[in-house]
């Protein structure tokens, strides 16, 4: 870890979530802890981590754009906490066959070892990522 993860909202005692994020589950730039889940930056620069506890929904997003002969996606884990926060990292690489190299059903396995959170993105809040 080059740069210190931030906090999205509340922090946590520092030992408390690196412990989490040493023993999490690392899908390209996102991990999944026991407590918290961290959305690194761009070349793992750092990034934000929130607890679970605190997201108030979370949806993975799929864009695409053709380019020539070829479409390229890019998936990325979107996730809202508070009132209007809103944070997001990638799934994976641009690449014309990006649905070979992202690890999208493996990522919804994680996310679904957290019913409690909801699932989808909510058309009545506003969004950066679209």
């Amino acid at each position: 870890m080059l740069l210190p993860y931030q906090p999205l909202t509340a922090p946590l005692p520092q030992e408390e979530w690196q412990r989490d994020f040493r023993q999490a589950r690392r899908i390209k730039s996102v991990r999944f802890g026991a407590e918290c889940l961290y959305l690194s930056r761009f070349a793992g620069l750092g990034g934000r981590y929130i607890p679970y506890r605190d997201i108030v929904r979370w949806y993975i997003q799929l864009k695409e754009a053709t380019g020539g002969e070829a479409t390229f996606h890019s998936y990325r884990l979107v996730v809202n906490y508070g009132a209007e926060g809103e944070w997001a990292a990638s799934l994976g690489e641009y690449s014309a066959n990006l649905n070979e190299r992202t690890p999208e059903a493996e990522v919804r396995a994680l996310m679904a070892q957290h019913p409690e959170i909801p699932l989808g993105r909510d058309p009545q809040r506003k969004t950066r990522f679209r």
